[in-house]
């Protein structure tokens, strides 16, 4: 998550003396970009704006994404208007955003604005050495001058501020009076990245359902639960019977209303590049949220990715700080959290933190003091939150476990990382049990949602994004996607065909289909010859680093969604033909790059850090 890297920096501090572009962006929707100014006869540099890089540095917004955007940046002016090679102001930049961030990580944040403002002005360069003793782990530490507040006080009110919305009316409440409370509650949502619907559930089905968990997890059958979450959590898929598939439980009025007026992020993520800039963009334009709920990128809608129940047990540690989701940003995935165990503030037992606001990335909120909210709500209440939001979970020092029902729902361009190697067979298919239990509940409340905020028509949505709506969604497994339906399927083979260089997968739904001996027809983007990219790792290579005993392999007769999963890059679980056409046959991602470069002590593209390179690489 360090990848959070986010771009004030970019926009504001740590980009070369600029000049408006005359030539349109790649990134749809912009008209306007920064490019490199003409050349001077001084030598070039990086122009530090003090308070955007103090913004920056204090919000922890400097790490690989940064540099990422800026090459990406760059290599698409490059393309768009042929520019010139890669001016040395620019790689002056991207050596400044990865010293920051090596620098922040051994040094204070007054000392890092000292060392940099003394490179600014200094003609001799200094470095810097880090004050870590060699091989010393770095420990997870809460953000220098971080403020703990409580969502409510020691006399149980509402602490002032807070983005809480009582909901116990709802029920008996008619229909202006539900739209108010929806309204209120998506504005509070929008601005803080998370909210408290107070009291919409009833306190008693909740312990009824705390009880009931306990006796199911000690019975459950094999692969529902998944315990290798960090902190010492785990999750188990819960039963679809009895409370637990309570429409006002899982599928609550509110909550889906709510869902879906939130998630509607459109931005296509088909290309890694692509999707980085169009944040970028986003980014520097303000970071309006009206963007991507009613705007020019709110053509998505939510399906639900993910039913379980996460236990944390007595004596859990506290989480790192982190988001659920980078790319393509907020509006895209979000968790609907619902205590069964209620929770208390002395000793704490596992509640929520939340960092108000970190969803925006916003450079007034970095002017302010850094508060981490703790999620201690009443029994019944419901906690709804973005998953760019900034949060952790927090420890447990009560003497018994804490359980939450926890969905997660996304729009379709988001993987969430969930497979088989998560979960079992026996948990695969219970979720999606649950998916399809929600999903036209979920679907006829946004045909609703739409009358009353309409943004970009998913259909309209559809030739950029590549995602339709009817689209019957895909299994989380892993085992082999079909070449020809781009879907994941426990069962297949083969294909015969001679005429094929490598070897292609099909479902045997396809098979059947087929009325030619050797094989269905595979879809022609999944055996297109590999982009050609530079830095990019030859199928030699690949073999050459798999036949050495390194975790590494090639391409040759896997599906590209298959490389890209097992490669890293979070993508969805339900793509479409049109969307993974744009995805290069034999893919690899920025991020497995860099990292089987640094595995093999190759130099950096950058030029930062170099080493020895071993031969032929």
């Amino acid at each position: 998550n360090t990848h959070l890297a986010l771009l004030g920096l970019m926009a504001a501090a740590m980009v070369p003396r600029s000049t408006p572009c005359s030539t349109p962006c790649a990134a749809p929707g912009i008209s306007a970009c920064l490019r490199p100014a003409p050349p001077v006869r001084q030598a070039p540099g990086v122009s530090f704006n003090s308070r955007a890089l103090a913004a920056g540095v204090a919000a922890g917004c400097v790490g690989t994404m940064t540099k990422r955007l800026l090459r990406a940046h760059v290599i698409s002016r490059r393309q768009a208007a042929r520019a010139a090679p890669m001016p040395q102001a620019w790689q002056s930049a991207l050596r400044n955003v990865e010293e920051v961030q090596q620098l922040c990580r051994n040094h204070s944040h007054e000392d890092v604005l000292a060392m940099l403002e003394k490179r600014r002005t200094s003609p001799e360069q200094p470095t810097f050495q880090s004050s870590r003793r060699p091989g010393q782990k770095q420990l997870y530490a809460p953000p220098p001058g971080c403020q703990r507040k409580f969502l409510y006080g020691a006399d149980g009110r509402p602490s002032p501020g807070m983005p809480i919305v009582a909901c116990d009316s709802w029920s008996n409440a008619g229909a202006a009076e539900q739209r108010s409370l929806v309204e209120t509650a998506l504005r509070e949502f929008k601005a803080n990245g998370f909210v408290v619907l107070e009291n919409l559930l009833p306190a008693e089905l909740m312990q009824a359902l705390d009880e009931d968990f306990r006796r199911y997890k000690q019975t459950k059958p094999e692969g529902v639960t998944f315990g290798r979450m960090r902190a010492q959590r785990d999750m188990t898929v819960p039963p679809l019977t009895d409370n637990w598939k309570l429409d006002n439980l899982t599928c609550h009025p509110l909550v889906l209303r709510l869902i879906a007026r939130y998630l509607r992020n459109s931005t296509n993520t088909s290309g890694e590049k692509g999707a980085e800039m169009e944040f970028a963009h986003w980014l520097t334009n303000g970071a309006d949220l009206e963007e991507l709920t009613a705007g020019s990128k709110s053509g998505g809608f939510a399906e639900l990715d993910l039913m379980v129940v996460v236990d944390t047990p007595s004596g859990a540690p506290p989480q790192t700080k982190h988001r659920d989701l980078i790319l393509p940003g907020p509006c895209a995935s979000l968790g609907v959290h619902i205590p069964l165990t209620p929770y208390q503030a002395e000793p704490l037992n596992g509640a929520i933190g939340f960092y108000p606001g970190s969803h925006q990335l916003r450079a007034e909120r970095f002017n302010q003091p850094i508060e981490e909210v703790v999620g201690t709500v009443p029994p019944g209440s419901v906690l709804l939150y973005d998953s760019f939001t900034e949060h952790r979970g927090l420890e447990n020092t009560s003497g018994n476990p804490r359980a939450a029902l926890f969905a997660w729902f996304r729009v379709p361009g988001v993987y969430t990382g969930h497979s088989e190697e998560n979960f079992g067979a026996a948990g695969i298919d219970l979720n999606q049990e649950w998916r399809y239990f929600v999903r036209p509940k979920l679907q006829e409340v946004d045909l609703e949602e739409r009358q009353y905020c309409p943004g970009l028509n998913s259909q309209e949505a559809e030739g950029l994004w590549g995602f339709r709506k009817g689209d019957t969604p895909a299994p989380w497994g892993e085992e082999r996607v079909c070449f020809c339906c781009n879907r994941t399927s426990q069962s297949g083979r083969f294909s015969q065909n001679p005429s094929y260089s490598r070897r292609v997968w099909c479902c045997e739904r396809c098979w059947s289909k087929s009325q030619s001996s050797d094989g269905p027809e595979p879809h022609p983007g999944n055996l297109a010859t590999p982009f050609d990219e530079p830095g990019r790792f030859s199928e030699e290579q690949l073999h050459a680093l798999q036949a050495s005993g390194m975790n590494i392999k090639p391409g040759s007769g896997r599906h590209k969604l298959t490389l890209l999963r097992e490669r890293g890059y979070f993508l969805p679980v339900d793509p479409t033909d049109a969307w993974l056409e744009k995805v290069s046959n034999d893919p690899q991602p920025a991020g497995w790059k860099e990292s089987l470069q640094k595995a093999l002590g190759k130099p950096r593209q950058d030029g930062f850090d170099p080493v020895t390179t071993p031969p032929g690489f």
